[in-house]
């Protein structure tokens, strides 16, 4: 630590050692301390920045349009939530907001938000201050900038994991404090940050009428790492001239901001572009020597390149990035415009000809202006997310290369989004299956049922508390708030019951709130629903059925089908197969596998499932048919998973007369049907006895398989006798369950 206005002087002796291994020439250089702690100067500028906010908004009236997506999914009264209209499809990624309300949004504060592209939020948490720059982070971390205007010692960028907890911070060092506008995660783990830094200047001595006593705001760049030691620093007092500014830029006021640095990005050779607002320029800046490499902007004073096909240039610009072919994207917030108007540029840059070429832009119709922030970002599929900034009540729109609109983004009034991002997330505070299917509905009745699995991945009990999804075919079962202890899992029934034929998707948000004087917050996980009523493919049922309790766990499991089915692409089913077209696990899909083997029979219309170890005692399984494995002779595929979860009892005892492994009885209870099969040979004769002796069913076959209608047995146990032709008698309990 040194004083303020100290010089300090380094001596380098000679022969000492680079950390490469190279010898260090003998040298000697000076820096000088500043004069004075600049923080109560950086209090004042974020003051007066504050207080001349609204001058930075788009104060003009807004409409939405039609079609706009609203939702009613407990969310609290002053949430500002995002609404949703769509064009196109859209596709899996969400969307990172920092939605802060400005002077005269009354009703609604501050909040860090994630959002599908129907505006439901997987995330949300209230903070104290406006924040800027949420997004996910490369190492799949979030992280946001808190926005203390009154304390900017305190300002710094956090980081959350996956649960959303916050597991660390980053500062800028050297006595700088931070400023939130942009952070990059590096190659090594360090960080580049910015800070701003107000400096006493006699602006007489700089331009006519100056004023003696100005505060002049520079810009620092610093590689830091989370101990707050400095890698790199670059000042803007060693490269900029503070007549550098923009015409708007008052050079005979008080405070003078004349860099206003936004956004820095590394380019595909490792130096640094920078965004300065208040020059209208892009600079590109040595990462080794600090020096300024080129300076860029049609309206910049000190531009180098010849820009072609670009009539206007940017204008008080944010966001520059690079993209993988080395064009560079700026989000032109267009302040000095005649008629100002915002839009979304990709520029082409030559740096041995020194031209930039502008090679695809974007302004909206009608017309957008956001005088201030805003983003616009390039995926890796070609859409093009633009947020307009300062600006309501559109506040993004995403667009094809051939600029067809996929989905635009409105908020409240008064309410902005410093920057919208998107990208992949998902917590894992608790985890589910991306997707759930319901199979085909053709043969059912009423609502047909599967199971969801969901685990808490935390030290710490956690509650399903709500649950959302857009249409009313697909509904949970299940009480909520549902508790999941720590480290368990549970699960929710869901049920489907479609209106007529079709194909039927909805997205189910899993909601964790944590509501109470002192937080607001969600943590949400979504799983796909997808259902079909398709009367053209076969018919798909199990024995055990959906739900059946008490099954005997000696019990095998049969898949019916209404008619004859093939393999996937033609080929007739082998016994050897079976076990490729099915998966058979304990508990759900995420469960242990259960070795089984499988019999097809004669007239392919039903697999029996038989496990190599008598199942466990009072436990659950799931059994899933494995989509486009199976298709009828018309070459009709069953293209979804078809599925049954079973419980079991506690064994029957019961010996045969003599053991006769060929023959079945399933299920086992039963209720409305009981099914007599045979592995290798036909049936022969069958006796049913109830309790008291009594024959209930009496019957000849000579097929392999027969079904009998058991829907007028009253409940109890019965006996099973089976004659085959070849005089064996193989015995079994049955127990008729209600």
């Amino acid at each position: 630590y040194f004083f303020y206005g100290e010089t300090v002087t380094v001596n380098v002796t000679d022969g000492l050692k680079a950390l490469d291994g190279s010898e260090v020439s003998g040298t000697c250089f000076s820096f000088r301390i500043k004069t004075q702690d600049n923080l109560p100067l950086l209090k004042e500028f974020y003051r007066r920045e504050f207080m001349n906010e609204s001058s930075n908004m788009n104060n003009r009236p807004g409409t939405k349009p039609s079609g706009i997506l609203q939702l009613d999914n407990n969310l609290p009264y002053d949430y500002p939530a995002p609404e949703m209209i769509h064009y196109e499809e859209t596709d899996d990624s969400y969307l990172f907001f920092n939605l802060n309300p400005r002077a005269g949004a009354q009703d609604y504060t501050y909040y860090l938000s994630i959002n599908d592209k129907f505006g439901v939020p997987l995330f949300f948490r209230k903070t104290q201050n406006n924040s800027l720059n949420f997004h996910l982070m490369p190492d799949g971390r979030l992280t946001y900038a808190r926005n203390d205007y009154g304390n900017p010692e305190n300002e710094k960028y956090f980081f959350l994991d996956s649960s959303c907890v916050v597991v660390d911070s980053v500062k800028t060092g050297n006595g700088y404090n931070m400023d939130g506008h942009d952070i990059l995660l590096m190659e090594n783990g360090h960080y580049l940050l910015m800070s701003y830094d107000p400096q006493p200047v006699d602006m007489s001595q700089v331009v006519p009428g100056g004023n003696p006593n100005a505060t002049v705001i520079g810009l620092i760049i610093q590689e830091v790492d989370l101990n707050g030691t400095v890698y790199f620093q670059w000042r803007s007092w060693d490269h900029f001239e503070i007549t550098d500014a923009t015409d708007d830029i008052n050079l005979l006021g008080s405070n003078i901001d004349y860099v206003h640095g936004n956004a820095f990005e590394f380019d595909q050779d490792g130096n640094i572009l920078l965004s300065s607002r208040h020059l209208d320029e892009i600079t590109k800046i040595n990462y080794q020597t600090g020096d300024v490499i080129y300076r860029f902007g049609l309206l910049s004073e000190n531009n180098q390149f010849v820009i072609i096909n670009d009539p206007y240039g940017f204008s008080h610009q944010h966001d520059v990035r690079v993209l993988p072919n080395g064009n560079i994207t700026i989000y032109d917030n267009g302040n000095l415009h005649p008629n100002p108007f915002s839009q979304a540029i990709e520029y082409s840059i030559d740096e041995s000809t020194m031209t930039a070429t502008r090679v695809w832009f974007y302004r909206h119709s009608p017309e957008v202006y956001g005088p201030a922030t805003g983003s616009y970002r390039r995926a890796v599929d070609g859409k093009s997310l633009i947020g307009w900034g300062a600006t309501w009540p559109l506040t993004a729109t995403e667009v094809m290369p051939d600029q067809t609109k996929t989905f635009e983004v409105y908020l409240p009034d008064m309410v902005v989004s410093y920057r919208v991002i998107k990208a992949v997330w998902n917590t894992n505070l608790f985890t589910a299956p991306p997707q759930i299917h319901f199979g085909n509905y053709e043969g059912s009745t009423g609502p047909i049922y599967t199971i969801l699995p969901v685990h808490n991945n935390s030290d710490q009990q956690i509650r399903i508390t709500s649950t959302f999804n857009h249409t009313e075919l697909f509904e949970v079962m299940d009480n909520l708030p549902l508790i999941i202890p720590a480290a368990e899992t549970v699960e929710l029934t869901i049920s489907f019951l479609p209106p007529s034929y079709g194909y039927f998707n909805d997205r189910l948000t899993l909601n964790y709130d944590i509501f109470n004087l002192s937080a607001a917050e969600r943590i949400a996980r979504q799983v796909k629903l997808c259902g079909i009523w398709d009367n053209s493919l076969p018919v798909v049922s199990f024995l055990p059925e959906f739900g059946t309790l008490g099954v005997d766990p000696e019990s095998n499991v049969a898949v019916l089908f209404s008619e004859p089915i093939r393999k996937f692409g033609g080929e007739p089913i082998q016994n050897d197969d079976i076990p490729d077209l099915f998966s058979f696990q304990i508990s759900n899909q995420w469960g242990d596998d259960i070795l089984f083997t499988g019999i097809i029979s004669d007239d392919r219309q039903q697999i029996t499932l038989i496990p190599v170890e008598t199942l466990a005692e009072e436990q659950q399984y799931f059994v899933k048919l494995l989509p486009l494995t199976i298709e009828d002779d018309d070459g009709d595929v069953i293209g979804h998973p078809e599925t049954t979860v079973f419980t079991t009892g506690l064994l029957v005892n019961i010996e045969p007369d003599k053991a006769v492994s060929h023959v079945m009885v399933f299920p086992s209870p039963f209720r409305d049907r009981l099914v007599v099969a045979s592995r290798d040979r036909h049936i022969g004769h069958i006796c049913i006895y109830d309790e008291s002796g009594l024959v209930v069913f009496n019957a000849h076959s000579d097929k392999n398989r027969i079904e009998i209608d058991t829907r007028h047995f009253p409940e109890g146990i019965y006996l099973i006798r089976v004659f085959d032709h070849a005089g064996e008698v193989t015995v079994f309990k049955g127990v008729k369950v209600r």
